[in-house]
């Protein structure tokens, strides 16, 4: 991922080319470059200038979806009353990175929002998913030679809440995951607790910490109500889905980094 400073920069150059406010109504093939940019309308350019700086990193748009159904997805996001007529280059930014982090969109009818109770348990984000934590083009695993650096994760949401973590980066020689069952987590629990989790108004998980100054962490949820497979990659009903939407540095809503989390069994 490029540093988050990129990703609010990018914002301001997209407006920069926006006499403000932007009209969003005027329809336009979906250009494959920005060669003509001069001769298309300023909706499209947006959607030009984000897939450039920031297609397949933290943006995902399939390249199929026409133009009209883009601006009507973000237009609607923006105001659903369908009242408000024009929008500014960063309003129009921002709508896309909600409705389009990578891997792909949230908006699709498998998902829906979690809930606390969907959320709490001891989790396990498989290494056969670690190939979506970070979009296709990140800088976090160009920069790797294409190898993630992590082999699997396990998540621990505890009544209370308490938040536990434990991570296993990939070594030189091939080990299995350690993580089998919930009771797998127990020894990080001895460990002083520093991370709190809550869950707040629309699904979103935001986590406090005690040893990290001025932490943000927040991230949107949402639970998987029928199986589909994206990427080769199977969901199936009561996985979770993540996407991590506020961290320092990122007020933009933009989705940072994935996680494809799945219950882990009491033994």
């Amino acid at each position: 991922m490029p540093p988050l400073s990129n990703l609010l920069r990018s914002v301001f150059l997209c407006a920069a080319f926006l006499p403000p406010p932007l009209i969003a109504h005027a329809e336009a093939p979906a250009p494959e470059s920005a060669n003509s940019l001069p001769n298309i309308d300023p909706f499209t350019l947006v959607v030009v200038q984000m897939n450039q700086m920031h297609g397949l990193n933290s943006l995902c748009i399939d390249p199929a979806t026409p133009i009209a159904e883009l601006r009507s997805k973000v237009l609607h996001h923006l105001d659903p009353t369908g009242q408000a007529k024009a929008f500014t280059g960063e309003q129009i930014a921002k709508g896309l990175w909600h409705l389009f982090p990578c891997p792909f969109s949230p908006s699709r009818p498998e998902i829906r929002p979690a809930t606390s109770t969907d959320v709490q348990g001891v989790w396990l984000y498989l290494e056969t998913s670690q190939k979506l934590r970070y979009g296709p083009r990140s800088s976090a695993v160009t920069s790797l030679g294409g190898r993630l650096a992590v082999q699997c994760e396990a998540l621990g949401l505890y009544p209370e809440g308490e938040h536990r973590q434990a991570v296993v980066t990939r070594g030189s020689a091939k080990t299995p995951c350690p993580f089998v069952t919930s009771a797998d987590l127990a020894p990080a629990r001895k460990l002083p607790r520093v991370a709190t989790w809550a869950m707040q108004d629309g699904g979103h998980l935001k986590v406090t910490r005690t040893d990290v100054p001025d932490h943000i962490e927040e991230w949107e949820m949402f639970v998987v109500e029928r199986g589909f497979n994206v990427y080769s990659v199977q969901f199936e009903p009561g996985d979770l889905v993540a996407y991590l939407r506020r961290e320092k540095g990122n007020d933009v809503g933009a989705a940072t980094q994935f996680r494809h989390l799945r219950r882990l069994p009491t033994p």
